[in-house]
């Protein structure tokens, strides 16, 4: 592709404001823009990625690649790439397994031979090893600022033929190109919501350019509505079945891939040799985000490293999607394909429900965090589409706290920067009224102990009892009329006081069975409030031994003051903190408490409450209780 295939549409977009930089773009006039084939997939990374599990120095650790491939696989062998020391790939299972002894992260390419013969097929990985007290993570890291790179704004038009249902069609895709440095950067294909237009994301993409990322939107007006051009969107994809519309608009995410590869592997251009092929992120916003769900689905062949969820649709919210899917549909898993992922939720959204974005996290099968922007609404995402519900915060306030997460996501994935790893995984926002955290990060070794999802509310997945005082429990979802899709059946353990001291205990095996948890580093779980007053309760973990000496660690307050396990909830203006966050107590705290607890012979974990004044007029849930 030639130089005058990208259009220049508006001034450098040095920190601009986001109003600002939306009255740009509704003034630039495309001209010049000719339309191109889009090119062919080649131009892609040579293989997919995987994200092995983060391990520590000295702790045991296991992992495998055998889920990374294009199809089914057997006999590994290490490519290029070194392992850390102390670990190495078994070449008949795929497993990465070890004891490590040194921190660093590796990239990987792993061949392997499918099982139905023919040439060997390769997967990228990376394994990141931390120090045995993680001292590679830096807190107090944010991304909220502008960064320090000028930002460009571009536009290219092309034709594209569907890879869902083989049409071609017209787009426009905008282009924000950061100044520096010289050399290949992370890409970013952005999807636009229904009712929205693709250039109305210039102050969220703009800012996150800024630190180095190059951003596309594309226009796709066909496969559901855009104030730009109405009458083009087809009515089965935009209304109909509109599940089909986000399958067509992932196809459009691979197309505006394709086509600017090709422009970057054509000299005389702003694109020339600026993009790496192998750090590609899918995103997008409200149905753009269901266009991401399909383009994570299909991660495999799209040689993805990441993708990023706004108020996004979940493709199973649709019955036509469950395997094996009602054609021309294609099936939605019901686990997520293997791939880092960052999904975004507004605390206030007035157009998709919250509990659609959190059944997300629920079928992590790669590192995810799910972030709740609290006081944030659907449409503050653009630039310009009026208010849709009663926000808290202001538009530019959002886009910032949004993009501060989309920066520390491409740079730990892009970058291998660990050194965010508390800020995506760890235990950085725990106490923050600005936006609350819920994370999985697929870890080794990890001792799950219940996940809640057999419906049994007497037996955990470790065969122990579990069992309650004072409280009742089932195993349901959180949300049924609303999030909880019956295609999936994902459910939580929910607790319903009854009175003002209770408990739930978790007995870790069957009668005088105990484990050892003394390689792992936290205790985690996800949890949920439902009352208005956030945790104003007394809440503890206990820790119980073979011997029955016990540690008691209290992790909420009465006052709804914060203890640093969860946040403050002290006035009426403060956030209602009823979303999943993630709670994680590190397992030196039980010691601390009772130093002559032995973490060698854990026999249970109890949850215990004190709910003085609200005994029956909230609940409690808990999900993925497990060691780290």
């Amino acid at each position: 592709m030639d130089a005058p295939s990208l259009t220049r549409i508006a001034r450098p977009l040095a920190r601009p404001a986001a109003r600002a930089l939306a009255a740009a773009c509704v003034a630039a006039l495309l001209v010049g823009a000719r339309a191109e084939m889009a090119t062919a997939p080649s131009l892609r990374a040579a293989a997919p990625f995987a994200a092995l599990a983060v391990g520590h120095v000295g702790r045991p650790y296991a992992d495998h690649v055998r889920d990374a491939f294009d199809a089914p696989v057997r006999s590994y062998r290490l490519v290029s790439g070194t392992l850390p020391g102390g670990l190495a790939l078994d070449g008949t299972t795929g497993e990465v397994r070890g004891t490590p002894q040194e921190a660093r992260v590796a990239r990987l390419r792993i061949a392997a031979t499918p099982v139905a013969g023919g040439a060997e097929l390769e997967v990228r990985a990376s394994v990141a090893i931390l120090s045995a007290n993680e001292a590679e993570v830096r807190r107090g890291q944010s991304f909220e600022a502008q960064g320090p790179q000028t930002v460009r704004l571009y536009s290219s038009s092309f034709t594209w033929t569907s890879s869902f249902d083989g049409r071609a069609r017209p787009a426009t895709v905008y282009i924000y190109v950061p100044s520096g440095p010289a050399g290949r950067l992370p890409l970013l294909v952005f999807h636009r919501g229904r009712g929205f237009g693709h250039d109305d994301y210039g102050g969220l993409l703009s800012r996150v350019a800024s630190h180095g990322v190059i951003c596309a939107s594309v226009s796709d007006e066909q496969s559901f509505a855009s104030p730009r051009a109405p009458s083009s969107a087809e009515r089965q994809y935009d209304s109909t079945r509109p599940e089909l519309g986000m399958e067509s608009a992932s196809a459009a995410q691979e197309a505006t891939l394709d086509h600017l590869l090709g422009i970057a592997a054509r000299s005389g251009n702003v694109l020339s040799g600026r993009i790496d092929a192998e750090e590609v992120f899918f995103a997008g916003h409200s149905r753009g985000g269901g266009a991401t769900h399909a383009s994570h689905a299909r991660s495999i062949p799209l040689r993805a490293k990441g993708a990023i969820y706004f108020m996004a649709f979940d493709l199973r919210f649709f019955s036509q999607t469950a395997p094996p899917g009602v054609a021309p549909a294609y099936p939605i898993a019901t686990s997520q394909a293997r791939l880092p992922s960052l999904v975004i939720s507004a605390e206030e959204d007035g157009d998709l429900v919250y509990p659609i974005a959190d059944e997300l996290i629920d079928r992590a099968t790669g590192p995810t965090t799910f972030v709740t922007v609290y006081g944030a609404i659907h449409n503050y995402l653009g630039d310009r589409n009026p208010a849709e519900a009663t926000a808290r915060i202001t538009r530019a306030e959002q886009q910032a706290r949004i993009a501060s997460f989309v920066v520390a996501f491409i740079r730990r994935w892009a970058q291998d920067d660990v050194s965010l790893e508390g800020f995506l995984y760890g235990d950085e926002h725990a106490t923050s009224t600005r936006a609350g955290v819920a994370s999985w990060r697929r870890s080794s070794p990890t001792l799950l102990v219940d996940d809640f999802q057999d419906a049994d509310p007497t037996r955990n997945v470790l065969g122990g009892a579990n069992t309650v005082s004072g409280l009742t429990r089932s195993e349901q979802p959180v949300y049924p009329s609303t999030g909880s899709f019956s295609s999936l059946g994902l459910r939580h353990s929910i607790l319903t006081f009854r009175s003002a001291s209770s408990s739930l205990r978790l007995s870790l095996g069957g009668t005088g069975v105990t484990r050892d948890v003394s390689g792992h580093r936290v205790l985690l779980a996800r949890v949920l409030q439902t009352a208005g007053t956030g945790y104003r309760l007394g809440m503890w973990l206990r820790l119980t031994d073979g011997a029955g000496r016990s540690a008691l660690v209290k992790v909420a307050a009465e006052n709804g003051s914060s203890l640093g396990f969860l946040p403050a909830r002290t006035t009426t203006s403060a956030p209602a903190l009823d979303r999943f966050l993630t709670l994680s107590v590190p397992l030196v705290r039980f010691t601390q408490a009772t130093p002559s607890l032995d973490l060698r012979s854990i026999a249970s974990i109890d949850v215990v409450f004190n709910t003085p004044s609200e005994r029956t007029s909230r609940q409690v849930a808990i999900d993925d209780v497990r060691f780290e």
